[in-house]
């Protein structure tokens, strides 16, 4: 099962339409174009862009950490991953991104 995050982040082009974006990646679904930004699995990261091409693939899909993120495009998943960071900066003081995600819920 997918776990998303409380209130995730949205790029620009996909706030429009997150609703349905959402219930298509909770079904497995491809979105040409939608990339997710996830908690890293890798605890010397803080986020993964992936595209959700990957989510075809039952293995990953069943260990996917929780999606923080969604966006059209690449450059729309690094402008949310600019805005995490600057507001993890401007509550916390510093950049640990995943301590301050999941006090966001």
């Amino acid at each position: 099962m997918i776990k998303w995050m409380e209130k995730p982040y949205y790029g620009p082009g996909a706030r429009v339409r997150h609703r349905s974006l959402r219930r298509k990646i909770d079904a497995g679904r491809y979105v040409p174009g939608v990339f997710l930004i996830t908690e890293a699995e890798n605890p010397s990261e803080q986020l993964e862009i992936i595209d959700n091409a990957y989510l075809q693939q039952k293995k990953i899909r069943d260990s996917l950490p929780r999606i923080v993120g969604l966006a059209y495009g690449k450059e729309e998943a690094f402008q949310i991953i600019r805005q995490i960071a600057a507001e993890c900066m401007r509550e916390t003081g510093g950049c640990d991104l995943a301590a301050y995600l999941k006090e966001q819920g």
